[in-house]
């Protein structure tokens, strides 16, 4: 196979190899790690979901780089099209319009020769990264009506993911139907970043019909109401994040130890608690959830509660939070430790490094700092304290790790 090469341009000839392969080659360049959910996924998949913005900016060169691809011969193009539209970002780079047009286009083509899919029906991931309406009105904006229509031609979504990075907003009621209409039955995975608003009644409607769900990440901007809660039936749940006020006694009907992975922002009612913990694989506990009790007291009470814990990330607001004299349980192999703010004195610095060294954890084989910010500022500010960490934990046979689980060397 010849690529086409523009005139005066040095010629080369393309290896002549079986089209299996070339579809192995080209799915290898396009393929982008996290974008797509797997039914045999591992737990913390949801992860990715807290650093929203870096993803988008992968699938933005990841984009470009499929389009390139897709632009060096006919074979090339008809092999790599289906990589191009599998995943579909709509941001404010996005041209709403052309890509309406290619969707549509497309639906027209595939009427005309059979056995070819229309391309909205390989988008199994849509990614909304704009700001939404700022008022609950009835009539959309021409920018929502245009995605609105977008969304109308994708009915195999597997993963849509909600996030505005301008401040608090509002996803238009009839864009979420359009959504629940076309890939409600087909949605695995379900995020709602902070600041984004969606009404009640549109989530709540959503959650019923979307019984496929194995991720869910709610924003602190929703509440289910009560009186509609009873009938959300989420049977195949595993990994949930979700604030308080959207999770009580009744909030959802889960099959007893159907969760693995759980994400704490505020304490749930103990009646939840009680009968969803005990499958628990993965923990994600941060310190503003209780706020107002001891946070050593609270960790080991889920000691009991989750005796199958293997995995559990601490969030902390500042450094200085970490408690002293603390203690992990034994059946915990992955202790993650995030802080938010890596702005403090050199004392405040030490003590925090100091207060890991003495945590008590048996079972620990892998310590993770998954906010790479937080071994750089070690890095500066102590590095002879976090060289004496590293040497502490190597000495127990435990590896300390950073945000892309390499290896921290002293």
């Amino acid at each position: 196979m010849s690529g086409q090469i523009p005139s005066g341009s040095p010629s080369f000839e393309l290896p002549d190899l079986p089209s299996e392969v070339w579809l192995k080659v080209l799915r290898e360049a396009t393929w982008l790690p996290d974008v797509h959910f797997h039914e045999s996924q591992p737990l913390g998949y949801i992860d990715q979901f807290d650093s929203i913005e870096s993803l988008i900016k992968k699938q933005r060169v990841n984009l470009r780089s499929t389009a390139s691809i897709i632009r060096v011969c006919a074979r090339w193009k008809t092999w790599a099209t289906p990589f191009l539209y599998e995943s579909i970002l709509i941001d404010k780079e996005c041209p709403l319009i052309s890509l309406k047009k290619t969707l549509s286009d497309s639906v027209a083509e595939a009427k005309n020769s059979p056995g070819r899919s229309p391309l909205g029906r390989l988008t199994t991931r849509l990614d909304l990264a704009v700001p939404g309406e700022t008022v609950l009105g009835s009539e959309l904006s021409d920018e929502w009506t245009l995605i609105t229509s977008i969304i109308s031609f994708l009915p195999s979504l597997q993963i849509v993911a909600i996030s505005d990075d301008q401040g608090h907003s509002v996803i238009p009621q009839k864009a979420l139907l359009m959504l629940l209409a076309r890939s409600g039955k087909s949605l695995r995975v379900f995020t709602q970043g902070p600041g984004i608003f969606i009404r009640q009644d549109t989530l709540t409607g959503l959650l019923l019909h979307a019984t496929q769900l194995k991720v869910l990440k709610l924003g602190h901007c929703v509440k289910i109401p009560l009186w509609l809660v009873d009938d959300i039936d989420l049977p195949n749940l595993v990994e949930l994040d979700c604030p308080h006020e959207g999770i009580t006694s009744r909030a959802f009907r889960l099959p007893p130890d159907s969760l693995r992975s759980l994400v704490i922002e505020d304490l749930y009612s103990a009646t939840f608690m009680q009968n969803h913990c005990s499958s628990l694989t993965r923990l994600c506990l941060s310190y503003q959830a209780v706020r107002n009790d001891s946070f050593t007291i609270v960790v080991r009470s889920f000691a009991e509660l989750c005796p199958n814990l293997r995995w559990l990330h601490l969030r902390f607001s500042d450094l200085f939070q970490y408690p002293s004299d603390f203690y992990i349980q034994k059946s915990v192999t992955l202790l993650e430790i995030s802080t938010e703010s890596n702005q403090a004195t050199p004392q405040i610095y030490s003590d925090f490094i100091t207060r890991i060294v003495q945590t008590k954890a048996d079972g620990l084989k892998i310590l993770r700092f998954p906010n790479p910010q937080n071994i750089k500022s070690m890095q500066k500010n102590c590095a002879k304290l976090l060289r004496g960490l590293l040497y502490h934990f190597d000495a127990k046979g435990i590896r300390v790790e950073d945000a892309e689980e390499r290896l921290v060397k002293p």
